[in-house]
């Protein structure tokens, strides 16, 4: 009969064990599976602030480019609009600068000097005669 109670004992004993060996290693299971979740969780909130700040960098520099487009454009339509009044009537002026390069220079530096003067007379707050 005594025999019988030992065994009882450590059956008993056993089982304390096997269910206090259970819970501590389900407790570090638990401990790593919470430390793991905090790193992905963060790994993952720092994700998330990095795409909105590209989306917002994005959105600047997409408009960024229309604005440039825009610039772009008007500095095109000025050139057009000087192409307009330089080959005027049909004028060309390349083809005058082939044929009479002369007189091309010629018109070239006269233009030069009124401009120039037109520059110092703004410069020094003087009137303009109408020819600037």
């Amino acid at each position: 009969m005594f025999g019988f109670a030992i065994y009882r004992i450590f059956i008993v004993i056993a089982v304390i064990g096997a269910l206090g060996g259970y819970y501590y290693y389900t407790q570090n299971k638990i401990d790593a599976l919470n430390q793991q979740v905090a790193t992905k969780d963060f790994a993952l909130k720092s994700a998330t602030a990095t795409i909105a700040q590209q989306q917002a960098d994005i959105a600047k520099q997409a408009e960024l480019l229309n604005k440039a487009n825009a610039d772009y454009q008007a500095a095109r339509d000025q050139v057009a609009d000087l192409q307009d009044k330089f080959n005027k009537d049909g004028r060309d002026f390349s083809t005058f600068v082939a044929g009479n390069p002369e007189k091309a220079i010629q018109h070239i530096n006269d233009a030069s000097k009124k401009s120039w003067r037109c520059i110092e007379n703004t410069v020094n707050k003087e009137q303009n005669d109408g020819n600037c």
